[in-house]
């Protein structure tokens, strides 16, 4: 199940996010999906582009590669802090 938190009408979303496998969230931040790893997400799904200026709806709220690189460093990093549960049994 992939949980969207874009949609304000869902009060329990955070909540639920600890029970669901995936992220997603059409927008430019890079702190939530770090948040949702660190809830239990183990799929992020983000959009993408190469500029920015593009045409499209999507353009604007999609990360850049400077973006991508750094919420992919965010994620490593609340990984990391978070140990590897595996070990921890």
């Amino acid at each position: 199940m992939i949980s969207n938190l874009y949609t304000p009408s869902r009060p329990n979303a955070a909540a639920n996010l600890a029970r669901s496998s995936g992220f997603s969230l059409l927008a430019s931040s890079i702190t939530v999906p770090s948040a949702a790893i660190a809830l239990g997400a183990r799929v992020i799904e983000k959009h993408f582009t190469i500029d920015k200026h593009m045409e499209g709806p999507d353009h604007k709220a999609s990360l850049d590669p400077n973006e991508l690189k750094s919420m992919v460093n965010a994620i490593r990093n609340i990984e990391n802090a978070l140990g590897d549960v595996k070990n921890t049994e």
